[in-house]
């Protein structure tokens, strides 16, 4: 079994990531992808992804900004080594390694092509979030609910489908979230196996920028837009836009109304093509 973890971060952000919080092993590599702006020589960042991630890494850089376009660079070159699967990670976690390769395991022998573990807090016992009755949930309700730290794809589905992130989706693009929900929506309709895994493959802080979907119009509208982008209809978007309105209320209601949540959301719908 032979895992590359890709990882994408800025600049600044690599020069401080702790080599404690990523595994060193032969059944993983590690592709890095940063981004922003560049203040050192290259040769600075490249020595410090080897110092981080050990012998097993390659660093790319990209210039400008976008966690989707940054992600989608570290992919591209992931997809160029030998590889069972692919983990799409971020800078700040820290990684189980015996539980990540468990995974990756368990996603071979069902033949999953998208698997979607969980993921612990650190310094808890705790979970991450709320996975309660996942295996009841459809595909869909799996990639409403999926965080990128989650996802385990299979290399062969990548290289054979060319699925990637929306650009337009992501932390520094036009709509700040909804990248992951589209990424497997779209694997979906290339005919990818999606399943929810029963393993711990990381920890997380407890507090994410993932959890927060409506202290900002643009966050409110990035979720109208993703439902529109991921299902491609807007009678659909709209009838899921009022039930994710309903659902998540008591989450919102001390910061925007009902109304005016739900309006916010149908200007993402309206506005986004395909």
């Amino acid at each position: 079994m032979k895992i590359v973890i890709t990882i994408s971060t800025t600049y600044d952000r690599l020069l401080s990531i702790s080599p404690e919080l990523f595994p060193k092993s032969s059944s993983i590599g590690y592709v890095i992808s940063c981004q922003g702006a560049r203040e050192k020589p290259s040769q600075i960042y490249k020595e410090a992804g080897e110092r981080i991630f050990g012998g097993n890494a390659e660093v790319f850089l990209l210039e400008g900004y976008g966690l989707s376009r940054n992600r989608n660079n570290a992919i591209s070159n992931a997809l160029k080594l030998e590889s069972d699967y692919i983990y799409v990670a971020d800078d700040d976690i820290e990684i189980k390694e015996s539980s990540l390769l468990a995974a990756a395991v368990e996603c071979l022998n069902s033949s999953i092509d998208i698997g979607i573990a969980k993921v612990g807090q650190i310094g808890s016992s705790e979970l991450f979030k709320n996975y309660r009755n996942r295996d009841a949930r459809s595909k869909f309700g799996l990639a409403f609910s999926a965080s990128s730290v989650e996802l385990l794809i299979r290399t062969n589905f990548l290289k054979k489908n060319q699925i990637e992130f929306d650009e337009r989706f992501g932390l520094g693009s036009i709509y700040p979230s909804g990248e992951e929900f589209i990424f497997i929506l779209d694997s979906i309709r290339a005919g990818a196996t999606v399943k929810a895994v029963d393993v711990v493959v990381c920890d997380h802080e407890a507090i994410s920028s993932g959890k927060d979907f409506y202290s900002d119009e643009k966050l409110i509208v990035a979720k109208g837009a993703m439902m529109k982008r991921g299902t491609k209809s807007i009678v659909v978007s709209l009838i899921l836009g009022v039930l994710f309105s309903l659902k998540k209320h008591r989450e919102y209601k001390q910061t925007i109304g009902f109304f005016k949540f739900c309006f916010n959301l149908s200007k993402g719908i309206l506005k986004i093509g395909h």
